[in-house]
């Protein structure tokens, strides 16, 4: 499965995307696409794979029931997006605008993610 493939799609899709990385549960970068620095990005993802799994227990759910986190900054919207297996995609915005578009884009990336999965 060409995940660059389906990365690539959603950061055209959406004004303002800056970068999108699909992670594995230890918070290994599999694929990241974008205009983040390299190795920027990949401690970005890194720490939204902390996130994801301190609000899982803290929750008491290994993400069972968790379908999306998003955090709204000051310059910048983030949105992780658990996957099957412990995966999980994030998508981090310049701005807030046409954010229902953006996680509407990101739904359709994560089912076909998901179909591979």
């Amino acid at each position: 499965m060409p995940y660059r493939d389906v990365l690539k799609r959603l950061l055209d899709k959406i004004d303002g995307a800056t970068g999108v990385g699909f992670v594995a549960q230890d918070g290994e970068t599999v694929q990241l696409e974008g205009q983040l620095e390299d190795f920027a990005h990949r401690l970005h993802l890194a720490y939204q794979g902390i996130l994801l799994q301190t609000l899982s227990s803290i929750h008491g759910n290994p993400q069972a029931n968790l379908r999306l986190v998003l955090s709204i900054h000051q310059d910048y919207t983030v949105a992780v997006k658990p996957l099957a297996g412990g995966y999980f995609l994030v998508l981090t915005l310049k701005r807030r605008n046409n954010l229902h578009k953006a996680l509407h884009y990101l739904e359709q990336a994560a089912e076909e993610l998901n179909q591979e999965l």
